[in-house]
């Protein structure tokens, strides 16, 4: 009886000690809404992303919303943030567009920088979130063709997500990869309070 009682003893304090450590580890709505974290930077940054046609399935159907994991067609990575294609699919039944959808994921520590699609904005102790990807322009390239109103913004969120509209055709003419510049993303310098 004395073993049981022991046996459960450890497991409520290993359980215990899961749960501050959870509490206690950053995420990123404590730092976005400086609960115990404090942004002590921002800064507006733009990403080219590159999206190498060799990376995905060489019988693609777009009929059907392809999705992949985090790791595996990453697209921009720093030390603590990651983004990653997410899907690709045909524009509803119009098969003249594809969706792009990239997310992010974080590896966060006690301080550091972290990049977001968005911009923090804190109004009268009340956080709010600003603006999102905008594209630099509508042209996407490969590496010797550049092709207009190839690409747009198809939408933003929920959360770290954010869509981009590609023609098509322009994904089928370009030969390795396609290329193209999107604005408005952020880099937040954090800190522990």
């Amino acid at each position: 009886m004395k073993f049981i009682v022991l046996i459960a003893v450890l497991i409520c304090m290993i359980i215990i000690l899961i749960l501050i450590r959870a509490l206690l580890n950053p995420t990123l709505n404590k730092i976005t809404e400086q609960k115990g974290y404090m942004i002590t930077n921002q800064t507006e940054k733009s990403i080219e992303i590159i999206l190498d046609k060799k990376e995905l399935p060489s019988n693609i159907d777009f009929d059907e919303s392809i999705a992949f994991e985090k790791g595996d067609i990453i697209l921009y990575q720093t030390d603590t943030s990651t983004m990653y294609l997410k899907s690709i699919e045909y524009v509803n039944s119009d098969t003249e567009y594809l969706s792009l959808t990239f997310d992010f994921y974080y590896d966060l520590t006690e301080e550091g920088t972290i990049t977001v699609p968005y911009e923090v904005l804190i109004e009268h102790d009340k956080v709010l979130y600003s603006g999102g990807v905008f594209l630099y322009s509508e042209q996407a390239r490969d590496k010797s063709k550049v092709f207009d109103k190839a690409v747009s913004i198809h939408g933003q969120g929920p959360s770290e997500q954010f869509s981009i509209y590609l023609r098509t055709d322009v994904f089928t003419q370009a030969k390795d990869e396609i290329s193209f510049v999107a604005d408005k993303f952020n880099e937040l310098s954090y800190e522990k309070k």
